[in-house]
């Protein structure tokens, strides 16, 4: 598994993380947007977080299968709708 955080590829052994599970602050991180990209570099998709951070906008990729995407989306769309 790929997390992308600016730009910054960081490589997790699958095996070490079957074991943990995760969770999102969209709320922390001030995220606006969620969606699926392709990696073109990768040939893969990828879910893009949009937030802010000290005024920038700023984006995490994070490389995860579509049914993690749509469980993010559920998720983030629960944090919208509270706002």
């Amino acid at each position: 598994m790929f997390f992308k955080k600016n730009g910054k590829d960081v490589i997790f052994d699958m095996n070490e993380l079957k074991q943990f599970s995760c969770s999102f602050d969209f709320k922390a991180m001030n995220a606006f947007s969620i969606e699926r990209q392709y990696d073109f570099k990768l040939q893969t998709d990828v879910t893009v977080i949009g937030y802010v951070k000290n005024e920038n906008i700023e984006e995490w990729c994070i490389h995860c299968s579509k049914e993690s995407h749509e469980e993010l989306v559920k998720k983030f769309n629960e944090f919208m709708s509270m706002k």
